[in-house]
């Protein structure tokens, strides 16, 4: 069994997180279907969990429908072979045109030997927003127009 933080990405000073005791042999598809309905996302809106570098940077996707060789389908993965001691935190976006983002972190592992589906609320702070918080998009200082191939 897993202990597991899910913290919303929210653009004002409220935290807005849930933590969970779930099966670390939970499929990944399940655990999409669980945050949804605790964080009361409404729809069937396309959604990815990300494997993370230490900044939060994404690695590999792991998506409802995988439209390319670089993405795997949520359906064919438990929780624990993406979510570990090694690998202690993940990403999960919800609705891609208004990018729900969501923070996990394995908080905790215990030995408790529950059925594969097990998924329990144990705290939550926080209400989420009625509308999605604004992502602040920048680049860096390159000029995106410039010409790198010299042509006039």
């Amino acid at each position: 069994m897993y202990k597991i933080r899910v913290i919303l990405d929210n653009d004002n000073d409220e935290d807005v997180f849930k933590d969970f005791e779930v099966s670390k042999n939970i499929n990944l598809t399940k655990f999409h279907e669980y945050i949804k309905k605790e964080f009361n996302l409404q729809g069937s809106e396309m959604a990815s969990f990300y494997s993370v570098d230490e900044n939060w940077d994404t690695l590999i996707e792991y998506s409802l429908v995988p439209f390319d060789d670089n993405s795997v389908s949520m359906e064919k993965l438990s929780l624990h072979e993406i979510l570990n001691n090694n690998e202690s935190s993940i990403l999960y976006v919800y609705d891609f045109m208004n990018m729900w983002t969501f923070f996990i972190e394995l908080l905790s592992e215990t030995s408790k030997n529950k059925n594969e589906s097990h998924f329990s609320l144990i705290f939550s702070k926080g209400d989420i927003p009625k509308i999605p918080p604004k992502k602040k998009f920048t680049h860096d200082d390159k000029d995106i127009f410039s010409n790198d191939f010299n042509i006039l």
